[in-house]
């Protein structure tokens, strides 16, 4: 029989849908300069993203830190990063005309992403209003790579595990895919890189967002 393609795509965000990072660096250093700590580079907030926000936050702050200010500290930063969520996050180039086609296509769209469950909602309806089915980030389900989450995205969207393509920039992405039984499509222009997305068992790799629809069409990624 031939292959038609699938029927659901479950997104990761962060890195994926949208380049967030400048938002997320600019919280983490104010949160950590108003609270009396050393700020810290681009890169090293990068190196901190994927896992959650108290992953994040714990990473920010000097090495040893306990926990009780670890909780102390991420309250406040939720706070700030609320206020600056939006500032100058968008859709990477070709990300909305992918699912508006994807969605012309009779797909049906979820976005799973380990960032706070409200902070994800808002998120969605600013980049992508009236676009996603489900949008759920950290809180709702355990955090990538469970497959509690995208497990259940595949019963309320009424599609089986293995016709859902899950899409992602990150290692944790990747093996969430394969934990929950789906196909794992790596995004290239995310802030892991495709030596990283490899190594996790990505089956596929997506170098441009339409190379996207080319697979979620044909369930093959073109040579």
């Amino acid at each position: 029989m031939e292959y038609k393609g699938y029927k659901a795509a479950i997104f990761d965000l962060d890195g994926t849908l949208c380049d967030t990072l400048s938002d997320i660096h600019t919280s983490v250093n104010l949160t950590l300069r108003e609270n009396g700590f050393p700020e810290r580079e681009f890169a090293h907030t990068a190196q901190g993203i994927n896992h959650g926000s108290r992953f994040l936050i714990a990473h920010a702050l000097p090495e040893g830190t306990c926990d009780d200010v670890v909780t102390d500290v991420l309250a406040k930063y939720m706070k700030i990063y609320a206020l600056h969520l939006c500032d100058t996050t968008s859709p990477y180039p070709g990300v909305t005309e992918l699912l508006f086609s994807l969605k012309a296509d009779g797909a049906r769209l979820a976005i799973l992403s380990n960032k706070p469950d409200a902070l994800v909602k808002r998120l969605a309806e600013h980049c992508f209003p009236g676009v996603f089915d489900i949008a759920i980030g950290q809180g709702e389900y355990p955090v990538k790579p469970s497959p509690e989450g995208p497990l259940a995205i595949a019963e309320r969207l009424g599609a089986a595990p293995e016709d859902i393509l899950f899409i992602g920039d990150s290692d944790v992405d990747m093996k969430t895919a394969h934990n929950a039984g789906m196909r794992a499509l790596g995004v290239s222009w995310g802030y892991r890189g495709v030596g990283v997305l490899k190594e996790a068992g990505a089956d596929m790799i997506a170098d441009k967002p339409e190379d996207i629809l080319k697979i979620y069409k044909t369930g093959r990624q073109e040579k």
